[in-house]
């Protein structure tokens, strides 16, 4: 195993939660992960993105409410559409829809 080729199998380790599914349930595995680790956060080439992995991966998301100014800069304008009017543009082609509401595209006149 090569260090790029281990970083999938790192990668998968901190995508599992709990630590004890399927996945890591083999003593072996649980070994070698924990090797991975110790080796990418001690590699000079692979510790920087290790760290970035690691803190994303075991980041807890706090709910705190946006503030009144966000919420104006974001929601200034008034919607006069319904959301019956907007799905039934979805509901005749989706890719219109995607391109008006998505992109926000515009139409070209000649």
């Amino acid at each position: 195993m090569t260090p790029k080729s281990g970083m999938a199998f790192f990668l998968e380790g901190l995508q599992d939660n709990d630590r004890a599914s399927d996945f890591f349930s083999g003593r072996k595995k649980r070994k070698l992960w924990n090797a991975l680790s110790k080796f990418y956060l001690t590699d000079s080439e692979w510790k920087p993105e290790t760290e970035k992995l690691l803190k994303t991966a075991y980041e807890v998301h706090s709910d705190e409410p946006i503030s009144h100014a966000v919420t104006q800069a974001l929601f200034m304008e008034p919607c006069w559409r319904t959301a019956s009017q907007d799905w039934s543009v979805f509901a005749a082609c989706a890719y219109a829809h995607y391109l008006n509401y998505g992109l926000r595209l515009k139409g070209v006149s000649f």
